[in-house]
């Protein structure tokens, strides 16, 4: 049952109310998985299922590689918005542990609850489209959905199509079922991720592959035309630009990624056999990142757009190697439309980044896919049922934490709330996001307050000890000691953000004022250098832009 209720609930949960909208709602009900998906992984251990064992040592694995990552709070998370840390990898291990315990009926209504999320975040892409929906504040200028990346969108698409093959060819109201792929492919173009619509292209062929030959060709027609239909839509009415045939994922982008996997390899032999910890990948690549891969000094790397190189980075040859082994050995008994899903979903993130609203379900489809032979028990005696309640509890009380934390960042956000920021700082993790949304709201009062000053120079100080490798932290203290601090502070705390991250414009910028200031022609001349690279000179580098502290 809890399988089913995230194949129904990861891709439609959101909320307003907390300060991400909609990693918030779906990394709490990841949570839930956590605890009772452990359970179902230790039965299935016990039972002897070899796929399963391999997956507890992967975990184990990935454990070992947080304890030793020096930052194991930041491991355990992982930052927030994204989908790593420990905690992710144990969701992803529950998730493919829950559906594989599932007995027939309920992996029909997996199915089918993935189905209905699929269809509903298709509509909502339709409805953004014309701008008779918001969209995502995150994806403004595409198609999202309810899922918050329009990637993610579009793969949750691609697999739906995948979902409808045995659908189309048993049920008769197979009509039916073409319109659901006219939306879902349609949603898909709309997201505007190429992607997204490659792996439409190979969904298409598996329904067209069960279906039949006449079913078969008015599926593949019909997504094709939804393709043309959703450009058409999008493009006499959009407000979100997210009409365009394809999506602004170029062929730059693409290099720049690769450039990246290649950086990545330096990371993996300064620590190939326990990786730099589950949710570090920024820490691991950021102080190799070129010019090219931060897109103008902006883009940083939370994750490494491709589950490979992310996990050989973060959990070590070691981490990796029981990783291929786990898939490996549960994909012979993986078959149907869920193992379709599954593969889609797999291709996919060897191009994109994992999200907590789409990695849990393609996992929980691998594990519902596995063929059952005829007879096998799917209860449980009391022992295990109380043992995944209590876990279930403590998920949906760790999951409720997180939820109320994000509330009250949100409110303190919105209304330069002191004190409702310090009731967040006391149940969120010790992620330097909150404590620099501290130094904001503090730095406003500062304006006219010296003792606000004061403490928003403490809370990013405070950001910047919580996750030294954090670059964007460094830089921002930089900007507070530039402003209220001392000359001395601001050049240790810019050089801190240059070190892990070589590239990052703000920091540069910044570089480059103090330098000026001081008359430190060496590192004035380096900052403007590579701001040149960068093509953001500014003024103080004989640029047309003045850059403010």
């Amino acid at each position: 049952m809890l399988a089913v209720a995230a194949a129904a609930l990861l891709p439609l949960v959101f909320s307003p109310a907390v300060s991400h909208t909609f990693w918030a709602p779906k990394a709490s009900v990841c949570l839930l998985l956590v605890g009772p998906g452990l359970v179902a992984l230790t039965r299935l251990v016990l039972a002897g299922d070899t796929p399963a064992r391999v997956a507890a040592l992967f975990l184990a694995a990935s454990t070992v590689s947080t304890l030793a990552s020096g930052r194991i709070a930041l491991a355990l998370t992982g930052p927030p918005n994204w989908g790593t840390g420990l905690v992710f990898v144990a969701a992803l291990t529950g998730a493919w542990a829950l559906g594989r315990s599932a007995g027939e009926e309920r992996r029909r209504q997996v199915v089918l609850a993935l189905l209905l999320g699929a269809l509903v975040n298709a509509l909502v892409a339709w409805l953004q489209s014309r701008g008779l929906v918001p969209p995502s504040l995150e994806s403004p200028d595409r198609s999202a959905g309810l899922m918050g990346n329009p990637v993610h969108l579009g793969a949750l698409c691609a697999g739906g199509i995948a979902l409808t093959g045995d659908l189309v060819r048993h049920s008769r109201r197979w009509p039916a079922w073409l319109a659901g792929l006219l939306l879902l492919g349609g949603a898909a173009q709309l997201s505007g991720s190429r992607s997204a619509v490659g792996l439409c292209v190979l969904a298409t062929a598996t329904v067209a592959a069960r279906a039949g030959w006449r079913r078969g060709a008015a599926a593949a027609g019909v997504v094709l035309a939804a393709f043309l239909v959703a450009g058409v839509w999008a493009g006499a009415g959009a407000v979100t630009g997210s009409g365009r045939s394809v999506g602004p994922a170029s062929g730059s982008q693409v290099a720049e990624r690769a450039d990246l996997w290649r950086l990545s390899a330096g990371a993996i032999l300064d620590r190939p056999v326990l990786g730099w910890g589950p949710g570090r990948f920024e820490a691991a690549t950021s102080p190799r990142y070129t010019a090219k891969v931060t897109e103008g000094g902006v883009r940083v790397y939370e994750d490494a757009h491709n589950w490979v190189v992310e996990y050989a980075t973060t959990t070590g040859i070691v981490g990796l190697a029981l990783l291929l082994a786990w898939l490996a050995t549960a994909a012979p008994t993986a078959s149907g439309p869920l193992a379709t899903f599954a593969l889609l979903g797999g291709l996919f993130l060897l191009v994109e980044p994992q999200s907590v609203g789409f990695t849990p379900l393609v996992l929980l489809a691998f594990g519902a896919a596995r063929r059952v032979p005829p007879g096998s028990p799917a209860a449980t005696n009391r022992g295990w049922r109380v043992a995944s309640a209590v876990a279930l509890a403590g998920g949906a009380a760790t999951g409720a934490v997180l939820l109320t934390g994000e509330v009250f960042l949100h409110g303190a956000s919105l209304d330069n709330d002191i004190a409702t920021h310090g009731r967040a700082a006391a149940v969120l993790p010790p992620w330097p996001e909150v404590s620099i949304a501290g130094a904001r709201i503090e730095a406003f009062a500062g304006l006219h307050s010296a003792p606000a000053r004061r403490r928003a120079l403490a809370l990013a100080s405070q950001a910047a000890r919580r996750d030294p490798s954090d670059a964007a932290a460094w830089s921002f203290l930089g900007q507070l000691e530039l402003v209220w601090g001392t000359d001395g502070q601001a050049t240790v705390a810019l050089d801190h953000a240059l070190d892990r991250n070589p590239w990052l414009a703000e920091a540069l910028q910044r570089r480059a004022l103090l330098a000026g200031r001081t008359g430190d022609g060496e590192a004035h001349h380096d900052a403007c250098r590579r701001l040149r690279v960068l093509d953001k000179v500014p003024e103080v580098c004989g640029g047309p832009a003045t850059v403010k502290p």
